[in-house]
């Protein structure tokens, strides 16, 4: 078993159900229809990051950028390595 199949990403509440800044709207600079900051009583169980669960759905897309950047960095250490490979 694997670390990762330990301990899956979550959506958990935050520390005493306090509300946060989601992560990923503040990133993106999105706000309420009000002009409020995006708020949220939730956070990732693994990555402990605040993230809206709403109709943005901040939790996915936050996972799903990790992952593609996860990836695509893998694939450019692979390159980098295989080039200075053949280089010698």
């Amino acid at each position: 078993m694997d670390e990762n199949d330990a301990n899956p990403h979550c959506i958990i509440p935050t520390e005493g159900k306090k509300q946060k800044r989601c992560v990923l709207c503040q990133s993106r600079k999105v706000r309420t229809r009000s002009g409020w900051e995006v708020l949220t009583q939730n956070r990732c169980s693994r990555c402990l990051v605040p993230l809206c669960t709403g109709v943005r759905n901040c939790f996915t897309l936050y996972h799903s950028f990790k992952d593609m950047h996860a990836s695509l960095q893998l694939r450019k250490d692979n390159n980098d390595h295989s080039n200075s490979s053949s280089n010698m």
